[in-house]
């Protein structure tokens, strides 16, 4: 499953005209490969998010969610 961190609804082909800038991450680069492939994301990273800090800097988005990540 795609840890993700985003601003808008994830799925295939989510990014259209109406997007803003939505950043995937996940540990796995076979999960990041389907994603890209789906065009989910404009950005996506390989990420552990055990590993401190995040690539990314502080309050860099709006909106944090985390999806499978205890599964």
């Amino acid at each position: 499953m795609l840890s993700s961190i985003w601003t808008r609804r994830n799925g295939a082909g989510c990014l259209d005209e109406t997007s803003t800038y939505i950043a995937g991450n996940d540990i796995s680069p076979h999960m990041l490969d389907i994603a890209n492939d789906r065009r989910c994301y404009d950005e996506t990273k390989v990420v552990d998010l055990n590993t401190k800090p995040l690539p990314y800097a502080d309050n860099e988005f709006d909106v944090v969610t985390c999806t499978g990540t205890m599964t």
